[in-house]
């Protein structure tokens, strides 16, 4: 049965199977729906199926007649290149493939061999390489350790496979059992031989899954290396040896383990292998981390950490103490702790260690302390109790901080805090001091000028100045005052004040809180300004940027508007462009391609038979074969240009295939290409975006780049699909210009399918990388039966 849409190239067919006298052409289907109704009637022998045919392709015509007329034979035949067509073949059940172009000089043949069984052109296999693994003796899975001598790895595997663990001494193995230990024992080989009940019950394996190189699979893989090295090191030189590493238990985790080995040597002298032990360190190792960590915070504290007993004699001393007392550690302990408490201050001692065995821990509290040479500080002091394993109280810690220093700092701000004042005064502003707590408030003599008020109207206290303030900003005004005083001690306020004459003015008022040494606030200190004149002129600003943001968004509504219409326009004519590629493409491949097949079979029959007469005319004959056979792939180099019919019948991997072979081919430019396994079917337009995309840049590459070879890269994950085109050429000029014509087309298709499109380039070459939504096209899967009777 033949299969193909186009009457003139049934007709050539027929003509070439004419000759066949013991052939039968059973039916003739025009597209893939009427292929697979006649097939399951007429249960052909053969079935000839053409790729390209309209409402369902070959490909998937063939998977539906494979399961409903598994006993016919399928044979494809289209324009497509046979590199990238007879394995599409192939996975959906063909038995042979071949070009429309070497129909005349390969069907007969084919069809020929698929009566016989025999395997057609075009259909191949590729069996992968067996690897093979050899492993070191006494090396676990995954280590890597020189290649060893083909007859030692050979005597190993053996090993592995045949021997069981034996051992000289049974009575040697019932007592390890007994051992709370993990024992193991290896043999002359390094291969272990045995493992114990302990080490087993660790595990959670068996003894025959640890035996050989199979107890490597439990060690962490960081150690697993170095393990193996430090065993074949003392192996070979036949040394005890002692490491540690990670080993997982059974219940998944991993755990330290130190192993000690010693050789074995038996009755005579000879070497008999290795026996160990392993013991599980994981919490001593732990512990030994917890207490480096805290040695290493103590040492390196600029405070003075100290330990005492109850008796106040020092056990501990930093190099903190050593740096703010002056005695070296060697000085400190075993002193008593009033080697650097003042004499008056001792008393303070007692209650402090009284305080400690009831268990208070004494927080922040601050005192004097004296240095080795006499000097006195002011520390902060924090003491806690330290207790033992058992919870018994057996000392104190104690953390001194040397605070001299800040404290004459805050002396001396407190001081340039009122220099400030005073300075302020003197350049007009308003300043004013307000005791917290008798309420009273001092205001320079120009205070009420700047107020507006009378002279002699300010009663002098707080009271009084909440008054003066308009009614609707009291409130902030104290709170303002509140979050000074319970904060950082800033105050800020801008407030309305009501003038003796009516009038409303603007004022600014800044502060600052004075603490006395408890940090109690005892003073509220500031300047006060009129900002009338700069409200009048913010309001004024306020309102004209309004105005101005009001039009600026309104144009650029407009222009957004605008954008959008260019960007539809410019959709439509991407897509019109790809439907005139598309129409040309198929015009040249239904009529002019169609012809030159006809051609090609009308002038075979007319070859064959001037031959057999041996006539002068078979030479012109074949040369017009020749000439029709190289326009044939002209046409089709051509109208796959325009548009692969691969893009719609096998899907974006196959065309671009195909292109990138004939690319390298014409350009000489060698280019990699890499597609996720799984790529599949894309929407129509995702694919021909990314099909234009890589035409586009792979051109720029052979005329601007001067790169000898490109990289394409298409992979993808649930949220998005990723192209990436690289190339090692001499990169694009610096600033980059202007894009041109073709990769603001590329930016647009990008665009219109709601992607990205970025460029890089440099000195190591160009980079394009676009980022489209992941769009499944539902016809993705294989169609089955139902779908088609749908």
């Amino acid at each position: 049965m033949i299969a193909d849409d186009h009457e003139i190239v049934r007709q050539g067919i027929r003509s070439l199977f004419d000759l066949q006298t013991d052939w039968e052409i059973c039916g003739e289907a025009v597209d893939g729906l009427d292929a697979i109704e006649k097939s399951k009637h007429l249960k052909p022998d053969i079935i000839l199926l053409d790729v390209s045919m309209p409402h369902l392709n070959g490909l998937d015509a063939a998977r539906v007649i494979r399961k409903e007329v598994p006993e016919s034979k399928i044979l494809m035949v289209s324009q497509h290149d046979a590199a990238y067509m007879s394995q599409r073949a192939l996975e959906v059940g063909a038995r042979g493939y071949v070009a429309k172009s070497e129909l005349s000089r390969q069907l007969l043949a084919a069809v020929e061999s698929l009566i016989h069984d025999g395997q057609p052109p075009g259909i191949g296999s590729d069996q992968p390489a067996q690897k093979s693994m050899t492993n070191e003796p006494g090396v676990p899975n995954g280590a890597t350790t020189p290649s060893p001598p083909k007859q030692r790895s050979q005597l190993a595997e053996a090993s592995d496979r045949e021997k069981r663990p034996r051992l000289k001494d049974r009575q040697f193995e019932n007592t390890v059992d007994t051992v709370p230990a993990m024992i193991w024992m290896s043999g002359a080989d390094s291969l272990p031989t045995f493992f114990n009940k302990r080490w087993l019950e660790f595990t959670g394996r068996s003894l025959e899954q640890e035996l050989g190189n199979g107890w490597g699979e439990g060690v962490h893989p960081e150690d697993r290396q170095r393990s193996v090295d430090t065993y074949l090191s003392a192996f070979h030189s036949r040394q005890p040896y002692k490491m540690e590493y990670r080993l997982r238990r059974a219940d998944g985790k991993f755990r330290w383990i130190v192993s000690h080995g010693v050789p074995r040597i038996g009755d005579e002298g000879e070497f008999e292998g290795y026996v160990g032990s392993c013991v599980d360190i994981t919490e001593q190792k732990t512990v030994e981390e917890i207490r480096s960590r805290l040695a290493a915070i103590v040492e390196s504290s600029e405070d003075a950490i100290i330990s005492k007993d109850f008796n106040g004699i020092i056990t501990s001393w930093n190099a903190g103490a050593e740096r703010i007392f002056g005695y070296t550690e060697q000085e400190a302990v075993g002193k008593s702790i009033t080697l650097i408490i003042p004499p008056e201050l001792r008393s303070e001692e007692a209650q402090i260690l009284k305080r400690l065995r009831a268990g208070e821990r004494i927080e922040h509290f601050e005192t004097e302390r004296v240095t080795k040479d006499k000097k006195r500080l002011t520390v902060s002091l924090t003491i806690s109790p330290v207790k033992d394993a058992s919870g018994k109280m057996v000392g104190a810690s104690k953390t001194a901080r040397d605070v001299t220093q800040s404290r004459e700092v805050e002396m001396a701000l407190r001081e340039s805090e009122q220099r400030m004042r005073f300075s302020l005064e003197a350049a007009n502003f308003g300043s004013w001091n307000w005791d917290v707590l008798t309420g009273k408030v001092q205001w320079s003599e120009n205070m009420e000028r700047i107020h507006g008020q009378s002279a002699g109207s300010f009663a002098g206290n707080f009271e009084s100045f909440v008054q003066c303030i308009r009614k609707e900003d009291r409130s902030q005004v104290q709170e303002a005052i509140q979050r000074a005083m319970e904060g950082d001690g800033k105050y800020h306020s801008e407030y309305r004040q009501v003038r003796a004459d009516g009038t409303v003015g603007w004022m600014e008022a800044r502060g600052q809180v004075i603490r006395d040494a408890s940090g109690r606030p005892v003073r509220l200190m500031g300047v006060c300004m009129d900002i009338s004149e700069r409200k009048r002129a913010e309001e004024a600003l306020k309102q004209a940027r309004e105005d101005l943001e009001r039009r600026v968004t309104n144009r650029t509504v407009e222009l957004e508007r605008a954008q959008e219409r260019l960007r539809a326009l410019s959709g439509r004519l991407l897509r019109m462009q790809d439907d005139e590629r598309r129409r040309i493409a198929r015009e040249l491949h239904d009529t002019a391609g169609q012809i030159l097949v006809a051609l090609s079979l009308n002038l075979v029959p007319l070859e064959q038979e001037l031959a057999k007469r041996d006539s002068d005319l078979v030479k012109p004959v074949r040369e017009s074969l020749g000439l029709v056979d190289e326009l044939s792939r002209d046409l089709r180099t051509i109208s796959h240009l325009l548009h692969p019919p691969l893009l719609d019948e096998a899907g974006l991997p196959s065309a671009l295939r195909w292109y990138v072979e004939g690319f390298s081919e014409r350009s000489k430019v060698g280019v990699e290409l890499h597609l996720a396994e799984d790529l599949g079917r894309l929407p129509a337009e995702c694919e021909t975006a990314i099909f234009r995309m890589v035409q586009e840049c792979l051109t720029n590459i052979h005329r601007h780049s001067e790169s000898s070879t490109a990289a394409i890269s298409i992979t993808h994950d649930a949220q998005a699909i990723k192209v990436e085109i690289r190339d090692q050429g001499k990169g694009m000029p610096t600033p980059i210009p202007r894009a041109g014509v073709g990769i603001q087309g590329m930016g647009e298709r990008i665009r219109q399918l709601g992607g990205s499109l970025e460029i890089e380039s440099g000195v190591q070459g160009t980079s394009v990388v676009a980022i489209l939504p992941a769009k499944r096209n539902s016809s993705d899967t294989p169609l089955e039966t139902a779908d088609i009777a749908s």
